[in-house]
């Protein structure tokens, strides 16, 4: 069966946490938490491009990296663990 990886983010007032990565392996058993992203701040908006390659997080903020607005971060997806590496 093939691995299928699931992105989710949301927005973290009370939590660090923005990105969680899970394996969708089988339709019948409960995701299993591969990994997190826990430095991203309300990454409300998540897309993969068609590679499966890397995944774009859009921080909606209002200051991003030292300037006013959101920002996006792309990150290289480790296919084996679900680790995601900031580019």
């Amino acid at each position: 069966m093939t691995r299928t990886l699931l992105f989710t983010g949301g927005y973290t007032h009370e939590s660090p946490r923005g990105i969680h990565v899970f394996a969708a392996d089988d339709p019948s058993k409960p995701l299993e938490p591969l990994s997190v992203v826990d430095h991203l701040a309300h990454p409300s908006f998540l897309c993969a491009h068609p590679s499966r390659r890397v995944l774009y997080a859009v921080s909606e903020t209002s200051h991003f990296d030292g300037a006013a607005g959101g920002g996006v971060v792309a990150f290289t997806i480790d296919g084996a663990d679900g680790r995601l590496v900031e580019i």
